[in-house]
């Protein structure tokens, strides 16, 4: 296990190699004067990360094969970035599909994502 000293260099020179932005949006409910629900995606952070294309698949959606795309972020051990999130990162928009957050001597958190078409 690693010292606190060194767990604060790896998380250092981590989010030193971060040169891209993510802005983390979450979706909020609103209801509308109808008495229905408005959803919407607005911002709840930006953070440093690292990203890169996965692999290209194929999903059956609604009765059709639509295509896929994955991708891997890479953010701070500390970003709060959920399952059902939405990062925003140079224009691309990319749906979280999982996290490895919930460990304390992370040095970072890898998030699993789906780009949104």
């Amino acid at each position: 296990m690693l010292t606190p000293g060194q767990l604060s260099v790896c998380r250092t020179a981590m989010a030193n190699s971060m040169d891209q932005t993510a802005l983390v949006l979450r979706e909020t409910q609103t209801r509308d004067a109808g008495g229905g629900v408005i959803s919407s995606y607005l911002q709840v952070g930006a953070y440093q990360c690292r990203a890169w294309h996965e692999e290209n698949d194929q999903v059956d959606q609604d009765d059709s094969v639509r295509g896929t795309s994955v991708w891997s972020v890479l953010v701070p051990w500390n970003a709060d970035v959920r399952v059902g999130d939405r990062i925003s990162i140079a224009g691309l928009t990319l749906f979280v599909g999982g996290t490895s957050a919930g460990n304390s001597d992370q040095i970072n958190i890898l998030v699993t994502c789906a780009e949104v078409i």
